[in-house]
């Protein structure tokens, strides 16, 4: 830490004796011009000492942005993806047992994603209308999501934690969201025929020289998911990044 201040310190004493030589360089330039250097050799001794606490801030906000940019540029982002993953059990909405779908997520950047973890789940929600998902798009809206995500919240203690692990740049990890209890047949024949709709929501967060972020996402599993591929469609909101984590 005290290399860090030293080496602050001397980038803003470098600047700061940038402009300062700067404002000493204005008033010899002025002499050089006829029109002005009766007036440069009059200008009074506190300008000086205004434009000295000027440079001062100057100089400051210049070494702070730098560090800034220099931490910056350590960032990394981790993306959610299911093309990769392993194969989830078919049918994927069967009833007295706990739904499991697999997904991964990539460090998409040139860090290290350090201590990525994250909660998982899938939630169940009622619909007013049966779905025809092969010719309709999701029955959802972010007024929806919201409502998912804060139930999700709340059963989240009840959710595994993925352990704790680091990501290399280019590095894949896979995890997988399940349902917090097994479904009920009346959940798992709805789910299949679109009269019930499940969301795949989560929250991962990692470490990197620039702090704490997190990456949210929520999908749409379309029925009836009977194999041997599930199509997973994005929600409408809730797939971000958050440059800084919020809890």
């Amino acid at each position: 830490m005290f290399n860090d201040l030293v080496e602050f310190l001397l980038s803003f004493l470098d600047k700061w004796f940038f402009w300062i030589g700067i404002v000493l360089l204005i008033p010899e330039i002025l002499k050089k011009i006829p029109a002005f250097r009766e007036r440069s050799e009059k200008l009074p001794l506190k300008l000086f000492w205004g434009a000295g606490i000027g440079c001062i801030f100057l100089a400051t906000f210049q070494t702070w942005n730098e560090e800034h940019q220099k931490v910056s540029i350590k960032s990394t982002y981790i993306e959610i993806a299911t093309e990769n993953a392993p194969a989830s059990p078919f049918p994927v909405f069967q009833e007295n047992k706990r739904t499991f779908i697999n997904f991964g997520e990539r460090n998409n950047g040139h860090f290290l994603a350090e201590d990525s973890s994250g909660y998982l789940g899938l939630v169940v929600r009622d619909l007013n209308k049966r779905w025809n998902a092969q010719n309709e798009p999701p029955p959802t809206s972010p007024e929806i999501e919201n409502q998912v995500f804060e139930q999700f919240k709340k059963d989240a203690p009840k959710a595994e934690l993925r352990p704790k692990m680091s990501l290399d740049p280019g590095a894949w990890n896979f995890g997988t969201a399940k349902t917090f209890q097994p479904l009920s047949e009346g959940d798992a024949i709805g789910l299949r025929y679109g009269d019930k709709m499940m969301y795949m929501v989560g929250s991962i967060q990692w470490r990197d020289g620039s702090g704490t972020h997190e990456k949210r996402f929520c999908r749409i599993i379309q029925p009836p998911a009977d194999g041997p591929v599930i199509v997973l469609e994005p929600c409408l909101s809730h797939n971000d990044y958050l440059a800084t984590a919020k809890h």
